[in-house]
């Protein structure tokens, strides 16, 4: 899985007169207020048609989607489910937490007009729309994953790299989701299941411990990073990261809660809730009974 981060344009700022969110991140400042306040100022009709338009006009935040539109949700604690005293999945969603999260959602994208970009091509991402409105200075701030910046390394302008803001000061720490899309090796029926357990956890742990840091510190902060603080705030993001269970096994699809409902443009929670918490609950029974075998 990836880990979602935000990427700012420094040159925009700059121009701006917008302080780098850097101190604010460092001292635990960097809340959903302030990046809205960024959101709000940053959008500008450039071609002057009446009309925001990804591929042309400037945008205090842009995302391509199924990235800060799902993204957000777990990163300003939303949760599906918790465990239970017994480590059972509990289903959880009905809060006001999640209700409020949701609203914010929806003042980012569809009152503060931030495009979902769409992108349907393979792994190539340096050809994504909301990748090149970046690059070429129309995005204040980008929602990606940090695996992304790999697209960028031919940029201009320089850019630096935040974590996602808190939900509010009260949240303690930032989260950093990690999205659940994996590649996957298949293993014949004849594979004996112990001995194959043994080695994907073998895999898993030396992966853990040689590959990850490899990755933040070779590629990340040497090959892709533009400054010096950007190492300090990948450490952040690297001691934040966070798999959420109910993310990573969708229950009754619930994982794409707040995706589903910007594509509907509504913020209509009671009634998503209403229709969808008998599948979600029935899928959770039945992660029970399997796990129980």
């Amino acid at each position: 899985g990836h880990v979602q981060a935000f990427l700012f344009n420094k040159k925009l700022f700059t121009d701006s007169n917008t302080e780098y969110p850097y101190n604010a991140v460092r001292n635990g400042s960097w809340t959903n207020e302030n990046f809205e306040k960024i959101v709000k100022s940053g959008n500008e009709d450039i071609n002057g048609d009446g009309v925001y338009t990804a591929g042309d006009d400037r945008f205090g935040f842009m995302s391509m989607g199924l990235f800060a539109d799902v993204m957000y949700f777990y990163n300003f604690g939303g949760k599906i489910v918790e465990k239970d005293e017994n480590d059972y999945p509990v289903l959880v969603l009905n809060s006001p937490q999640n209700i409020s999260i949701i609203e914010t959602g929806y003042r980012w994208f569809i009152e503060n007009n931030s495009p979902l970009t769409l992108y349907e091509g393979n792994d190539d991402y340096s050809v994504e729309v909301s990748h090149v409105a970046f690059k070429s200075d129309r995005v204040y701030i980008l929602g990606t994953n940090l695996k992304n910046i790999r697209v960028l390394r031919d940029m201009e302008s320089d850019f630096g790299i935040i974590p996602y803001p808190k939900f509010d000061e009260s949240q303690e720490n930032y989260i950093s989701i990690i999205d659940g899309a994996v590649p996957l090796t298949v293993l014949p029926k004849t594979a004996e299941a112990e001995f194959s357990g043994l080695i994907t956890e073998a895999l898993a742990r030396e992966s853990y411990k040689n590959i990850t840091p490899a990755f933040y510190e070779s590629t990340l902060e040497q090959k892709y990073s533009r400054d010096e603080v950007s190492a300090e705030m990948l450490k952040i993001i690297r001691d934040t990261t966070y798999f959420d269970m109910g993310y990573v096994f969708n229950f009754g699809g619930s994982g794409f809660i707040s995706r589903d409902l910007l594509t509907n443009k509504s913020m209509d929670f009671a009634s998503y809730y209403a229709k969808n918490k008998k599948m979600i609950q029935r899928n959770i029974d039945k992660f029970i009974e399997s796990m129980n075998g």
